[in-house]
C-alpha cells in the first residue's frame, strides 16, 4: 500500500527503481497470486508515472527472461505483465522495444510446453502489435516473412504462420496485400510439408487468409479466386492425411469454399473440366 501511493505521486527517490526491480521479481516468482497481481500493478504504475528512459529497457528484460521461468505460473505472470505494460509505454518507448519485445515473445508460441502459457504468449504479442506504430509494424513483419519462406528450417516456418495469423487477426489481410503472392507460395508449399506442425499451422493461416481475403475491399482475394487455385490443390490433398486435425482443418477449409464460393462458380469450373474445388488444372 504505502510502495503504491508513493508510485502514485510519482515521488523521487533514488533507490525506487532497485525496489522495482524487486517488485519485478516478485510479480513473476511469488507463489502467492495475490501478491504476483499486487507487484504487478505497482510495477505498470510505476512505468505510467515514471519517464524511466534507459531504466525501462532492464525492467523489460528482466520481464523478458521470465518468460523462461520453470514454474508455469511464472511464465504466465511474465506473459500477462508484458501484455500489461506495452499500452502504457508511450509511442516512443514502444518504438524502441518492439523489437526486443517481438523477438522474446516469438519463440515461446513454439517452445513452451503449456498450452497456457502459449496462449498468454499469443495475447500479449496481439497488443503489441495493435499499440505499435505502423512503421514498427513493418519493422516486424519483415522478418515474420523471412522466417515464413524458410525451405531448410520448419521451425522458423511454423513460427511465422503462427505469427501471421495473429497479425491478421489484429491488423487484417490487408497488411499482407504487397506480399501476398509469395505469401501463397510458402503457404502451399507449408500445407504439403512432411512436419505435421507445420501443415497444421500453414492450414490455419490459410483458413485465415481465404474467410478474411473477401472482406478485405483493397485484396480482394475471393474463395474462388485463380490465384488460390494452387491453395484448394493442396488443401484436397490433406483429406486424406494421417493426422487426425490436419484432415479435420482441411474439411473446415473445404466447408468454408462451399460457403463461400456461388454454386453457379461451382458450376462453370466442373464444366470447364476442373476438378472441384482444385480448379481448373
Amino acid at each position: 500500500g504505502l510502495l503504491s501511493a508513493i508510485v502514485g505521486r510519482n515521488l523521487a527517490s533514488p533507490e525506487l527503481h532497485d525496489v522495482m526491480l524487486r517488485m519485478v521479481e516478485l510479480s513473476v516468482q511469488s507463489t502467492s497470486g495475490q501478491t504476483r497481481a499486487a507487484a504487478r500493478s505497482t510495477v505498470v504504475s510505476y512505468v505510467t508515472n515514471y519517464n524511466l528512459k534507459k531504466k525501462l529497457g532492464k525492467l523489460l528484460e528482466l520481464y523478458a527472461g521470465q518468460l523462461g521461468y520453470e514454474l508455469v505460473f511464472g511464465r504466465l505472470a511474465a506473459a500477462e505483465s508484458l501484455r500489461s505494460l506495452v499500452p502504457v509505454l508511450g509511442s516512443a518507448s514502444l518504438e524502441a522495444q518492439a523489437q526486443f519485445l517481438f523477438f522474446s515473445l516469438g519463440p515461446r508460441l513454439l517452445n513452451d510446453d503449456s498450452p497456457e502459457v502459449r496462449k498468454s504468449v499469443a495475447a500479449s504479442l496481439a497488443v503489441l502489435l495493435k499499440t505499435a506504430s505502423p512503421g514498427a509494424v513493418q519493422g516486424l513483419l519483415r522478418p515474420t516473412l523471412t522466417w515464413l519462406q524458410a525451405r531448410d528450417n520448419p521451425g522458423h516456418a511454423q513460427l511465422a504462420c503462427h505469427l501471421l495469423c495473429i497479425f491478421l487477426d489484429q491488423l487484417g489481410v490487408g497488411l499482407l496485400k504487397p506480399h501476398l503472392d509469395s505469401v501463397l507460395e510458402a503457404v502451399v508449399r507449408h500445407l504439403v510439408s512432411p512436419q505435421d506442425h507445420l501443415a497444421l499451422q500453414a492450414l490455419q493461416l490459410a483458413t485465415r487468409l481465404v474467410r478474411l481475403g473477401g472482406q478485405e475491399a483493397k485484396l480482394g482475394l475471393q474463395a474462388g479466386d485463380a490465384r488460390l487455385a494452387p491453395l484448394w490443390r493442396s488443401v484436397h490433398t490433406l483429406l486424406l492425411h494421417s493426422h487426425a486435425w490436419v484432415r479435420l482443418l482441411a474439411c473446415q477449409l473445404v466447408g468454408l469454399y462451399l460457403a463461400l464460393v456461388p454454386a453457379t462458380q461451382m458450376l462453370a469450373i466442373v464444366t470447364k473440366g476442373g476438378c472441384w474445388p482444385q480448379g481448373p488444372d
